[in-house]
């Protein structure tokens, strides 16, 4: 290895270790560009967080808030959580994975998610869709 990859591996390519840790903690409310709102709930230092997601998306008009379930690096930037979505005409998982930046708008949290939802085999090629969030802070409790 040259000496100039080893100093490349060097240089952080994150921002600031702690702003996920001053930001996403129990209390705070982030929503997306369709105004979809994750409520975090608890928030460990084992990176563990959990809360409700409630998506301005689907039907019934507006759902109900589904429970949600995550994991953050611990002293970084970057995270993923799960919803399941389920009664009625709910029969989906969606999953989100994504990091935090400071922005002129304020702590985001960028995400690609992936949508599945139950289908017969026949319609398998159909049944995940892949797209991206965005998520600005509301507040912190």
């Amino acid at each position: 290895m040259s000496n100039e990859a080893a100093t490349r591996q060097d240089v952080p390519v994150s921002g600031p270790p702690s702003l996920l840790s001053e930001v996403f903690s129990k209390g705070s409310r982030w929503i997306n560009e369709l105004g979809s709102v994750m409520n975090i709930a608890s928030v460990d230092q084992s990176g563990n967080f959990s809360g409700t997601y409630g998506s301005s998306v689907g039907k019934p008009e507006p759902p109900p808030p589904f429970p949600l379930n995550g994991r953050y690096e611990v002293g970084g930037n970057t995270l993923g959580w799960a919803v399941s979505y389920y009664g009625g005409e709910f029969h989906s998982t969606a999953a989100w994975s994504g990091q935090i930046q400071q922005t002129d708008e304020g702590p985001v949290i960028y995400t690609t998610w992936v949508l599945t939802r139950s289908t017969e085999a026949a319609a398998n090629w159909n049944s995940t869709n892949v797209g991206f969030d965005k998520f600005k802070l509301l507040r912190v409790l």
